[in-house]
């Protein structure tokens, strides 16, 4: 019951706060349950907003903390369909996705992808909050675990999953997604 209380007050009052100030609020919020509420009610008031995917990856993040898998794969694929270029997430689904062993399709696509959207944004300008020099260690640090994630799948594809040749044995890198997952 205090619960949907709780709900129904933090509802009320972020029905009256703009965009930048819910999402201040919810990035304020220090309670996990009450800040992924929050995230959720940014995201149904603001579906368009360019901050939805930064929302998607902090709860895709207390999740990781949980160690709660499917919250991170559920918060992590939201972000990425707010926004393909999403670095954070891209990096961190693809990591989850390989080291659970499933999706390895999926997960080869993102941790590419970063690589690609790392590469592209080096030379740009740093977004507000980062240092040239953060900036540029962030994004060096995303490549190099997505690059690490590029290759223990490969690892995995070519040692662990790969048949071997011969009569009656399939062997492509597409085939083994197909029975791995």
């Amino acid at each position: 019951m205090l619960m949907c209380i709780l709900f129904a007050v933090l509802l009320v009052q972020s029905a009256d706060q703009t965009e930048p100030e819910l999402f201040n609020r919810l990035l304020k919020e220090q309670d996990q349950t009450n800040k992924i509420r929050l995230i959720e009610d940014f995201s149904e008031k603001y579906p368009r907003s360019i901050l939805l995917d930064e929302a998607f990856t902090l709860a895709m993040s207390i999740f990781v903390e949980r160690g709660d898998t499917a919250g991170v794969l559920a918060y992590g694929e939201r972000a990425i369909r707010a926004n393909s270029d999403a670095i954070d997430a891209l990096v961190n689904l693809s990591r989850q996705y390989a080291v659970e062993g499933r999706n390895l399709k999926r997960a080869l696509e993102y941790a590419r992808r970063a690589i690609e959207v790392v590469g592209r944004d080096m030379n740009k300008a740093p977004p507000s909050g980062y240092r040239v020099a953060e900036w540029k260690r962030y994004l060096e640090e995303m490549k190099a675990t997505a690059e690490g994630t590029v290759k223990y799948i490969e690892m995995m594809t070519n040692t662990v999953l790969r048949p071997k040749k011969g009569p009656g044995r399939g062997g492509d890198l597409n085939d083994i997604f197909v029975r791995h997952q």
